[in-house]
């Protein structure tokens, strides 16, 4: 049952997933900013 509700959810909603997607966006932004050490060690 629980990996049904977690394939159904990472396919669907998109729980885990969804916050992987937009990480990336937010990387590249800040990396020619110079705050790409500080992204990093977040990640």
């Amino acid at each position: 049952m629980t990996t049904t509700y977690v394939s159904v959810e990472a396919g669907k909603h998109g729980g885990a997933p969804s916050d992987k997607p937009w990480t990336p966006p937010q990387e590249p932004k800040p990396s020619p900013d110079g705050s790409r050490p500080q992204f990093v060690p977040q990640s």
